[in-house]
């Protein structure tokens, strides 16, 4: 976050999200791994956003690809775990996949990582870093590596999935600004 299916997010270049603007926005792939590292400007306040992002229950709201989103238990007092349930398609080949992931929130920071034997997907780490600008922007810093557990094309794949993430990406950070500045 994508987190974010926010780590549905693909590198081009890129010097708009509504009246915000991405920063930084790379989309790598390596030995199966995908790392996004992302930095967005938003023209939105950072109570809000924070709010939207944290919203464990309603995260399906930010985004069309999460099909489902919801709080499953709190392993301990420090630890969220979430479900989220994407469903993308890149070209003719359409998936569902699940991740069930361990939340951490201290301050401004959100760090998740995936339970892969609850998951379809081998690893993933994600920490989201959202700062207060002014009292009309924020910025959100995403960093995040996957590994998928299911069978992506070889060859061509990667940069289908990569590109895919990046238009997921652009359309989540319209869309949390959207609803943040609707608050």
């Amino acid at each position: 976050m994508i987190r974010l299916p926010v780590f549905l997010i693909f590198l081009f270049v890129i010097k708009t999200v509504s009246a915000g603007e991405i920063q930084q926005a790379e989309v790598l792939h390596k030995d199966g791994v995908y790392i996004l590292d992302l930095k967005v400007k938003l023209s939105a306040p950072f109570e809000p956003v924070h709010a939207i992002v944290t919203d464990y229950d309603q995260l399906h709201v930010i985004s069309e690809v999460l099909i489902e989103t919801s709080l499953l238990s709190e392993p301990d007092a420090e630890i969220k775990r979430r479900r989220l349930v994407v469903r993308t398609c890149i070209l003719f080949f359409c998936f569902t996949a699940k991740m069930v992931e361990d939340v951490w929130e201290t301050g401004n920071t959100i760090i998740t990582r995936i339970i892969p034997d609850q998951s379809d997907y081998k690893f993933g780490e994600t920490k989201w870093q959202i700062d207060l600008i002014d009292d009309a922007h924020s910025r959100i810093s995403l960093y995040c590596e996957l590994e998928p557990d299911f069978w992506i094309p070889p060859v061509i794949g990667p940069y289908l999935m990569k590109k895919t993430m990046m238009r997921e990406a652009k359309k989540t950070i319209r869309r949390i600004e959207e609803i943040a500045n609707d608050v």
